[in-house]
């Protein structure tokens, strides 16, 4: 099961006593198709986060709607995953038990379960690991651990925000690689916010580029790359035309979308 995305004229803006307020979104317009992986780039500050969280049902509303298969977010749901930048492990927890934490904060963990969490941490390289602690394991592994966790709770929406932007260029790398082909046997609608134009391109069907404070869409750009990806397609003309087509956006200042 996979979930469509609505967002109309939406806007946020926060205000703190004694302070001007901040509008961090303002009339934002987005449609996220169900079962599409679509990654949102722009410049620091630009509301990323604060949409994020809104899709998450985290945020209260100042203007505009967002809709999951039609229906009002009003609050968290439980088909709604979102992963953040640290992994969040509980360190007294050892591997399979952090994987199997939201089933076992749902009630009693069924065996099948356990076979599945036992699947992922498989796919994910992770196998002979599933009694270990996170303090055992590498940054690139717990955040494994985490996408393992996050995929273990079959979300029909699977939101990421910054998940490997701590790792290092050799980890993010392969994290991406494990990503998509973990995205590709379960096909959740996903959303992912970076910073990295290239991890956008490489894992994404769609890109949306926001505008600087108060964030907008300034454009939605698909992809023209196979649906299964691996490390070579990163050498592609089309990879690096997209990417350059993006990057335009950052080093040139805000161009027409018309453009």
């Amino acid at each position: 099961m996979t979930s469509r995305v609505g967002i109309k004229d939406l806007e946020i803006t926060f205000t703190r006593s004694g302070e001007q307020p901040t509008t961090a979104l303002s009339g934002l317009d987005l449609d996220i198709e169900a079962g599409t992986f679509l990654s949102i780039v722009g410049p620091s500050g630009c509301g990323k986060t604060t949409l994020l969280r809104a899709v998450a049902g985290l945020l209260e509303l100042t203007g505009g709607s967002v809709t999951i298969d039609g229906d009002q977010v009003a609050g968290p749901r439980r088909e709604t995953c979102v992963m953040f930048q640290s992994p969040t492990l509980l360190p007294w927890l050892n591997v399979l038990d952090n994987c199997l934490l939201p089933k076992k904060l749902r009630g009693r963990v069924q065996p099948v379960a356990e076979e599945r969490a036992t699947e992922l941490l498989v796919r994910a390289g992770l196998k002979g690991f599933e009694k270990k602690y996170p303090y055992e394991l590498s940054g690139g592994m717990q955040q494994r651990v985490a996408l393992c966790r996050a995929l273990g709770t079959d979300p029909s929406l699977l939101l990421l925000d910054e998940p490997f932007g701590a790792l290092d260029a050799m980890t993010r790398e392969q994290m991406n690689l494990d990503l998509h082909e973990m995205w590709a046997r379960q096909s959740p609608t996903t959303v992912l916010i970076t910073h990295s134009i290239s991890e956008a391109v490489f894992l994404s069907q769609r890109v949306v580029v926001m505008s600087p404070r108060p964030g907008r869409v300034l454009e939605i750009i698909d992809v023209p790359l196979p649906d299964k990806r691996e490390a070579p397609v990163m050498a592609e003309e089309a990879f690096a035309r997209t990417c350059a087509h993006i990057r335009s956006y950052f080093t040139k200042g805000e161009r027409n979308v018309d453009g």
